[in-house]
């Protein structure tokens, strides 16, 4: 902006001394045309006043042609030539005969005229003199003279004809100084008047110019302004970093210090944006920006790059310790939910960090190198931060490959679906199937569901994916017992979709699955929000026939009044509670309050991850409706339902049984086949994911 504005300056200095420069030259030639016209005009004047004194001086000598000729002169003429002297501003004058011999002036010898003049000599045979007044000079043209201010005068020289031609030769001297200070006087006021009215003239054009620069540095500045700042949250923008980060690299190239990256994504902004509406999306990232300012204050440079990304830059002494601080301090600041326009928001955020020059003195490697720290905290499980290390671009390699895997297994039909069954406490039955992602990757092998799953969603492969698991369960569901359901997981990308709810109806049409064995499990953090869209697209869900279940309840942020406005069948309590369940007191209680909760709005309470005798047992002493996990059995094919059925319902099998055992205490009979006992191993193939759903 510098460069630019110093440029648009330069011009304008430039206009403007070629203005004044073209005055000046205009004035110049002006004054010298005025001063060669008031020349001309006085030696003009000389000329008529010394033609006319010749007329009066011939007319009055009666006998001039005689001293012209003889050189003889009577009283009466020499009194005649003594008036003459004083006629008409004539100061001196010298007659001469036609030989060019002086025969007559008008002082005496012994007097000088009033400036350097000819005096003695012959000035010429009269036929060979001056033409008529051609010889007119002034002293104030070069000519001196001793007294301080000595008056202008005209030397004239005029001949005196007759009618047998030129018989003399008069010079004479004019005063002109009255004259030539009333031609100064029109000249001064000519050349006032000329420089008022090329101001005048000049004025008008140049205001308007110089308005006309204003303007256009003002805009100019206005468009670098926009050219370099976001203009919804008054950052800098990705070109103002770019720039910025430029000039902090110079500076550490030179060994000056070190300069720390901070890049940022939003998590869960896009479901928000989608749910909410994007006035409300751009009201969140302005709280967004005002909360990142107060924590960088102007210690550094904060940038919006682009949708959902900000980026921080700080130089100076900056060590891993201090930057592991500051992303810590940036996740808590951001994890404090939002209020935006009455409603309650709430995200994170993940950040990938690097160092420069010891990870890099280029730009575009330093941001590349930022976003591949930045997925990898992504991959962590979001909401929190990653150093850039060199094995993560390695990494970076193999997940554009498996990008691009992922897209040609969705075409070709390599993925599949497991179904792990939901078992109701009081008959021992199963009464649904939780729909799982299986992908096993022809080189890496078995791909955990997360991993999947969040790879679509970053991919924009989540949709087709999700369509097709929707597709695929419901399909698979039509060749089960009836009262047995197929629950499949909605992601939040799924949920913020306009059309998820004609999207779900044209899938059990083409099935013809009856819609109310049909359950969507949906998280509780993508409907942290009770908006009027999020509750709208609930209802209409359920006006289809389908039930909605809130899934790992107790770990997000609702609020009892969100939860008795919402529209859901099931709460499904979160793994994490049931992990520690008939060991730890807190989990315990905290199982009882969600049990009776769901229980006093109306809804059934299924819980996940149950894998002892113990967390079992817990769970019927509590009241829970249905259970799922381990304890009942892995996910399988759909090819094994039959199976799994035999085991549980025997009256819905399709000739699988197996031997049941009598009850234990606290809980009706389960299969040996497929209980585990308290000190039972936990599967290799990594159990904690295996409950990951279908997004």
């Amino acid at each position: 902006m510098r460069r630019l504005r110093d440029g648009t300056i330069g011009h304008d200095r430039w206009f403007f001394m070629l203005w004044v420069l073209s005055s000046a030259m205009v004035v110049a030639v002006a004054v010298a045309l005025t001063w060669q016209a008031a020349t001309h005009l006085l030696r003009y004047d000389a000329q008529i006043e010394a033609r006319d004194w010749v007329k009066d001086l011939t007319a009055s000598v009666n006998d001039l042609d005689l001293m012209l000729t003889t050189g003889f002169l009577s009283p009466l003429s020499r009194r005649a030539l003594h008036d003459a002297g004083g006629r008409q501003d004539v100061t001196f004058f010298r007659l001469y005969d036609q030989f060019g011999q002086p025969i007559y002036q008008s002082l005496s010898d012994h007097e000088e005229p009033p400036i350097a003049i000819l005096t003695g000599g012959t000035i010429g045979a009269a036929d060979e003199t001056q033409q008529d007044g051609d010889d007119t000079s002034f002293a104030g043209e070069g000519q001196s003279d001793a007294r301080a201010e000595p008056p202008i005068h005209g030397r004239i020289v005029l001949p005196f004809e007759t009618g047998s031609g030129v018989q003399g030769v008069a010079e004479v001297y004019l005063d002109q100084s009255a004259k030539a200070e009333f031609y100064r006087q029109a000249f001064l006021a000519f050349v006032g008047g000329l420089i008022l009215l090329i101001l005048i003239a000049m004025a008008l054009p140049m205001t308007m110019v110089w308005r006309k620069s204003k303007e256009r540095e003002l805009a100019e500045r206005r468009l670098q302004d926009l050219a370099h700042t976001d203009p919804l949250t008054g950052l800098g923008n990705r070109m103002h970093f770019r720039e910025r980060l430029d000039d902090a690299l110079a500076v550490a190239t030179d060994g000056e210090g070190v300069t720390a990256l901070f890049w940022l994504d939003l998590d869960r902004f896009k479901t928000i944006n989608d749910a909410l509406g994007h006035p409300i999306g751009d009201a969140l990232l302005c709280q967004v920006a005002d909360r990142l300012r107060h924590c960088l204050e102007d210690d550094g440079t904060i940038a919006r790059l682009g949708g959902d990304e900000f980026a921080l830059l700080l130089s100076g002494d900056f060590c891993d310790n201090e930057a592991a601080r500051l992303a810590q301090r940036l996740i808590q600041v951001l994890a404090v939910p939002f209020d935006v326009e009455g409603h309650h928001v709430v995200i994170g955020v993940s950040i990938g960090v690097v160092f420069a020059p010891r990870d890099g003195n280029a730009t575009d490697d330093l941001l590349k190198k930022a976003d591949i720290a930045l997925y990898r905290a992504k991959d962590a499980g979001r909401s929190t931060y990653r150093f850039f290390t060199p094995d993560m671009e390695a990494r970076s390699v193999v997940r554009h490959s498996l990008e691009e895997d992922l897209r040609d297994a969705i075409a070709n039909n390599q993925l599949r679906l497991h179904y792990q069954p939901q078992v109701s406490l009081k008959s021992a039955r199963i009464v649904g199937f939780e729909a799982l992602l299986r992908w096993h990757h022809p080189r890496y092998g078995h791909m955990p569901p997360h991993e999947v799953i969040g790879l679509a969603e970053e991919t924009g492969l989540i949709m087709p994916l999700g369509f097709w698991a929707l597709k695929q369960a419901t399909a698979d569901a039509t060749t089960w017992p009836e009262d047995v359901s197929v629950s499949v997981n909605i992601s939040a990308v799924q949920f913020g979709h306009t059309n998820l709810v004609d999207l779900v109806g044209d899938v059990l049409s083409m099935s013809g699955l009856a819609p109310s064995r049909l359950d969507l499990e949906i998280t509780e953090s993508i409907v942290m929000s009770d908006s009027r869209t999020t509750i709208s697209k609930l209802r209409k869900l359920r006006r289809l026939g389908i039930h909605l279940s809130m899934d790992d309840f107790g770990t997000g942020y609702s609020s009892l009044n969100r939860l008795r406005n919402l529209p859901f069948d099931r709460l499904k309590v979160d793994r994490s509670f049931i992990r520690e369940l008939g060991g730890n007191r807190d989990d315990a209680a905290i199982v009882h309050a969600i049990v009776t909760l769901g229980k006093s709005l109306g809804m059934q309470v299924i819980a996940e991850g149950v894998e002892t005798d113990m967390q079992l047992a817990q769970l019927h002493v509590e009241n829970c409706d249905v259970a799922q996990g381990y304890y009942f059995g892995r996910p399988v094919p759909a090819t094994e339902i039959g199976r799994q059925l035999g085991l549980y319902n025997p009256s819905n099998s399709v000739g699988l049984h197996a031997p049941r055992r009598p009850p234990l205490p606290l809980r009706p009979a389960w299969p040996e086949a497929d209980r585990r006992a308290v000190t039972a191993p936990v599967p290799v193939d990594d159990p904690s994911t295996m409950h990951e759903a279908v997004n």
